[in-house]
């Protein structure tokens, strides 16, 4: 009989593995996805990406046989990252985004972990972020992160402690993280208005981090020179 392997989630993060585990039950049988990026991100690292909530068409495989669990379960042996090495997006002007940010930041995109604000898929008629939220039974993408998520990516953050954090999507995303990390609202001239770029700073964890919020990049291309304001 073949010894199982070693599971390096509860070895080498074990306050995370209980996190990831402790999602109620209705929420880790849903079609979902922890990382974007491979086990190994889990590190200290420069920055941290967060997006609202994965795609991927449920009526067609994988995505109709991946459910969360299955998908945390094999995180230890994760050395994929989904915008290099998968060829199945539906936008890859995503992918294209968020590598084309990393080269803006002298980053290798393979270093850069990332996520979701909510890590489950949304159906057809879950489309919109208050429908999305409701399914899990509360009205908005605040209280459903807060009282689902937020204590995955807390211990995400504790492990990564990132500078920086980008906030990809809308508007909600970004104010999501705001509120939840306790960050002001707006700091100096670090208030962009231009097309969902936002910025502030403040102490999280006992650490000093900034917090960018990006439009989606399935629609936008990153706007290099607002990024660079937003990080001055």
């Amino acid at each position: 009989m073949n010894p199982q392997p070693p599971d390096l989630l509860a070895e080498k993060f074990p306050d995370l593995h209980k996190a990831l585990y402790s999602l109620p039950k209705n929420v880790l049988k849903r079609s979902g996805r922890f990382l974007y990026s491979a086990f190994s991100t889990l590190t200290h690292g420069k920055y941290y990406l967060i997006g609202i909530n994965p795609g991927g068409d449920l009526t067609k495989p994988p995505y109709s046989s991946q459910t969360l669990l299955s998908d945390i379960q094999k995180l230890g042996a994760k050395t994929d990252n989904a915008y290099l090495d998968e060829n199945d997006w539906s936008t890859p002007r995503y992918q294209e985004g968020v590598k084309a940010l990393c080269k803006y930041l002298d980053y290798e995109t393979r270093d850069l972990c990332a996520s979701n604000l909510i890590f489950i898929r949304g159906k057809v008629k879950e489309k919109t972020i208050p429908v999305l939220a409701q399914s899990f039974g509360y009205k908005t993408l605040y209280e459903a992160t807060k009282k689902i998520f937020w204590p995955v990516h807390d211990q995400v953050m504790k492990i990564v402690k990132p500078e920086c954090i980008f906030a990809i999507g809308t508007e909600d995303a970004y104010e999501t993280m705001r509120e939840l990390m306790g960050l002001p609202q707006t700091v100096g001239k670090r208030n962009y208005s231009g097309p969902l770029y936002y910025a502030t700073s403040g102490e999280y964890n006992g650490r000093l981090v900034n917090l960018i919020g990006l439009p989606h990049f399935s629609h936008n291309s990153p706007d290099l020179e607002l990024i660079s304001k937003c990080m001055e």
